[in-house]
């Protein structure tokens, strides 16, 4: 399993509600790609103008694959327009499930 946890911050102007609804947008198309488990969008509490995208994947190929399909490139120009990106990608080390039992 590959988790990419990808660090988004807007840039001057750029509104959250904005941004909110592109990343909606963008979000929906891995819902149905091969290889995609979960994610988690978040906001920071004390900057709101910092988010944080954790994905976990099965693989870091399928991963790389959603990452080139032409509809997922095609909104990097927006997201880019309205905010700076830092992603990065990590190998699943521990996984602590409290509805485990």
């Amino acid at each position: 399993m590959i988790v990419m946890i990808n660090k988004f911050t807007l840039r001057p102007g750029a509104t959250a509600e904005q941004f909110e609804a592109l990343f909606d947008k963008v979000s929906d198309l891995a819902l149905d790609h091969p290889g995609y488990i979960d994610h988690t969008f978040v906001r920071d509490q004390d900057d709101p103008t910092r988010y944080l995208n954790v994905a976990r994947w099965e693989s870091i190929t399928e991963y790389q694959q959603f990452m080139e399909m032409d509809a997922h490139t095609a909104f990097f120009p927006e997201v880019l327009a309205i905010t700076e990106v830092s992603p990065a990608l990590y190998e699943l080390q521990l996984e602590f499930d409290t509805s485990a039992g």
